[in-house]
């Protein structure tokens, strides 16, 4: 289906000037988005800390660090040693914070990037506490038995179930929908702080296609509904899950609560997008989706759009 959408640039995620650290006054590499309590919340694949923006557009946002330390500031080190934290998931459930919490998820693409993070709200809306390591290698050393290229770099939760998306940028370029079961999954971050592999329900490969030549793979996901799961897929012209690639531009599509794609669309953009957002209060067609260059010396930036009216998955 061939849909043409409108893309409105709402902001660069401009950060508060920090005199105790020298950095670029930005955030790079954004790769996932939520909102809650008032404000926007984006993790990006090269930082260690995570980027809090106001709703209000002209007001800079600010970083609050996940992990101690502080990442080598030359591109290709910092590349070995980051965790390529890709997504980031809204829990509503209150099982150990009133306000939610929020799930750091990596992509799982290395050893060292298999550690993500819980962190809680209070009744006012403010994250409180230390964040809560979140181990993912029980999960992921089970899915690189399917998928060597693992790189986990969407997930969502669409009413039971609790959904990750496998990227297909490696050489064998299989993009997936892993389905594992919600209720286990919050049982496992709280009682062991880890996502066993025991949580999977299935595991559905998808056929994207390609852009421009180029094949397509997930890059995020949002459900405003349980019965459709929206998505990003860019095609990075890469057979690597390391290396970066030349962006030939993203995909917006739709995957019904069987998984089977029935829409998909190409963005107005040559920009590469990996956090997507569909606020499920006020205009359900309305999204957000922020920029990933892949480049330190270029922010990241944050877009608007409407979606399409799909009448065969109306609830």
């Amino acid at each position: 289906m061939n849909i043409s959408l409108e893309l409105k640039r709402l902001r660069q995620l401009d950060l508060e000037p920090n005199l105790n650290e020298k950095r670029r006054p930005y955030l790079s590499s954004a790769s996932g988005l939520v909102q809650a309590h008032g404000r926007l919340y984006v993790v990006s694949d090269d930082e260690i800390s995570l980027g809090v923006f106001p709703l209000t557009m002209g007001q800079p946002g600010f970083l609050l660090p996940i992990w101690e330390g502080r990442l080598p500031e030359k591109k290709d080190e910092r590349k070995k040693l980051k965790p390529d934290l890709e997504s980031l998931v809204l829990l509503d459930t209150k099982m150990w914070a009133s306000g939610g919490s929020l799930l750091v998820i990596p992509s799982g693409s290395k050893p060292n990037r298999q550690e993500g993070a819980l962190l809680h709200f209070s009744e006012s809306g403010l994250l409180q506490g230390k964040p809560q390591p979140i181990h993912f290698s029980p999960l992921y050393q089970h899915l690189q038995k399917q998928f060597p290229d693992l790189n986990i770099e969407g997930a969502t939760v669409s009413g039971s179930t609790f959904k990750i998306l496998q990227r297909g940028n490696g050489q064998s370029s299989r993009n997936a929908v892993i389905n594992l079961d919600f209720s286990s999954v919050l049982q496992g971050l709280g009682s062991h702080q880890q996502i066993s592999p025991d949580t999977i329900i299935s595991i559905k490969h998808i056929d994207l296609g390609t852009l421009h030549g180029v094949p397509l793979g997930f890059t995020d996901a949002a459900s405003p509904a349980p019965n459709q799961t929206w998505f990003l897929a860019a095609a990075e012209d890469s057979e690597s899950t390391y290396h970066d690639g030349q962006n030939m531009g993203t995909a917006i599509g739709c995957l019904d609560p069987n998984d089977q794609l029935i829409f998909m669309t190409e963005l107005p953009t040559a920009i590469k997008f990996e956090g997507l957002l569909i606020p499920r209060t006020g205009d359900a067609r309305t999204f957000y989706v922020v920029s990933d260059a892949d480049d330190p010396e270029l922010p990241s930036e944050l877009y608007q759009g409407t979606l399409p009216v799909l009448d065969h998955i109306r609830p």
